[in-house]
C-alpha cells in the first residue's frame, strides 16, 4: 500500500531519489542533530520549531514536516517505505517525551524534556504566531463534525488567521484515488501551510506528496484537530509534561489505542535497543582504533 506514495511523486523529486536532504538540511542537521537509526531530528524546543516553520513558508516552498513519536518509530520498523520517508527530505521533530529524552541523551548525554515538540501544541503555536502575517492555512483530515467544530474554534481563538479551506477526505486506504482526492481538495485553495490530520503513517505520506505537488509546507499533525475542536478530550497540562499523556489517552480511548501502546511500545523499545547496540559497537571500534594508533607511536 505505502509504495503508492513513490509513484505519486515526480521522477526528479528529492523525496524519490538518493538526494534525500538539501544542502540547507545537511548544514542545519549537523548543528542540531539527534538521530535514531537512519532518522535525523531537529533538536529544538516548541517555540523555535514554530518560528522555523513560519520562516520556511517564505523561503522553502514544498517542504514536508513530520512529528515523530514512539508509535511512528514502531510503524517504521515494520514498514521500510515509511522508514525511508522519515529518513528522507524534510524535517523531523520529536513529538513524545521518551523519544525526545533518548535523542538528547545520545546527542550530548543530557536527557532534556524541553526538546519535545508536541504536535497539538505546535499546531496552536503556529496558528497564534501566524495571525496578521498573511500566511494562510489549509486543514485536511478529521471527520466533517470535527472540522466544523475546528473551524468555529479557530475563528474564535485566532480571529486574524487566514484559513484557505477545510476538507475531510474520510477513511480510506492510501491509494491513487485517495491521493487524487486530497490533491483536488487542496489545489483550488492555495495555502502556505497544509495541516494533515490523517493518522500515522498515512499523514506523512500524504504530506510528502502534497508538499511537492502543491508547493506548500505540509505538516502531519495527528490528533491536533480533535483536541482543538474538543471532540476528543486532551490530557491536562500536568500530565502532558509528565510524559504520561499516552496513559491518559489509553484510558479515554482503550479500544482504539490498546494495540498501539502495547505492540507499538515493544517495537519502539526493540529499535532503541538495536540503536544503542550500534552506538556501542561504533564507540568500541573508535576506542580500539585509538588504542592501536597510540601503541604504534
Amino acid at each position: 500500500m505505502t509504495r503508492v506514495w513513490r509513484s505519486a511523486l515526480q521522477s526528479n523529486s528529492p523525496l524519490n531519489s538518493e538526494r534525500a536532504l538539501s544542502d540547507a538540511d545537511r548544514t542545519q542537521n549537523s548543528t542540531c542533530a539527534g538521530s535514531i537509526g537512519p532518522v535525523r531530528f531537529q533538536m529544538t524546543d516548541l517555540q523555535s520549531a514554530a518560528k522555523s516553520i513560519l520562516e520556511k513558508c517564505g523561503t522553502t516552498p514544498g517542504y514536508p514536516i513530520r512529528l515523530i513519536n514512539a508509535y511512528s518509530i514502531s510503524c517504521a520498523v515494520r514498514d521500510p517505505e515509511y522508514m525511508a520517508a522519515m529518513a528522507g527530505y524534510g524535517q523531523n521533530y520529536a513529538d513524545g517525551l521518551p523519544l525526545a529524552c533518548y535523542l538528547s541523551w545520545t546527542a550530548d548525554g543530557r536527557p532534556r524534556a524541553n526538546l519535545r515538540v508536541r504536535g497539538p501544541s505546535l499546531f496552536e503555536a503556529v496558528l497564534e504566531a501566524s495571525q496578521g502575517t498573511g500566511i494562510s492555512h489549509f486543514f485536511l483530515g478529521g471527520s466533517p463534525r470535527t472540522l466544523n467544530k475546528l473551524e468555529q474554534k479557530i475563528k474564535q481563538q485566532y480571529p486574524n488567521i487566514l484559513a484557505a479551506g477545510y476538507y475531510s477526505p474520510g477513511i480510506s486506504e492510501l491509494d491513487d484515488g485517495f491521493i487524487e482526492e486530497c490533491l483536488e481538495a487542496v489545489r483550488p485553495h492555495p495555502a502556505d501551510i497544509v495541516w494533515v490530520g490523517l493518522g500515522t503513517p498515512k499523514q506523512d505520506f500524504i504530506s510528502a506528496i502534497l508538499s511537492e505537488r502543491v508547493g506548500a509546507t505540509c505538516i502531519g499533525i495527528g490528533a491536533a484537530f480533535d483536541f482543538v475542536a474538543e471532540t476528543t478530550p486532551q490530557a491536562p497540562k500536568v500530565i502532558q509534561a509528565s510524559g504520561f499523556e499516552w496513559a491518559y489517552r489509553l484510558a479515554t480511548e482503550p479500544r482504539r489505542l490498546w494495540r498501539r501502546y502495547t505492540f507499538g511500545s515493544f517495537y519502539f523499545l526493540s529499535f532503541v535497543a538495536r540503536d544503542l547496540a550500534a552506538r556501542f559497537r561504533v564507540a568500541e571500534t573508535n576506542v580500539n582504533s585509538a588504542h592501536g594508533n597510540k601503541t604504534k607511536t
